[in-house]
């Protein structure tokens, strides 16, 4: 989960900086900003998969803890 939201933050600081920057040769510009915004939506897409994967190991636990009762 750390690396997903380290991989979020890391993707919307170079898609923001990419987009401000006013360079001649935009190609530079575009492959960077897309660089973020894939490593954006890579960061987003662990975030959610470790916490669906979270809620799944707490719903088994309960239930097992339920079950031995």
């Amino acid at each position: 989960m750390v690396i997903g939201v380290a991989l979020l933050v890391i993707g919307a600081v170079v898609g923001i900086y990419a987009g401000l920057q006013s360079v001649p040769e935009y190609a530079y510009a575009y492959r960077f900003m897309l660089f973020g915004l894939f490593s954006f939506g890579s960061g987003y897409g662990l975030y959610l998969l470790t916490a669906a994967l979270a809620t799944l190991v707490y719903i088994e636990r309960n239930t097992r803890g339920i079950l031995n009762n």
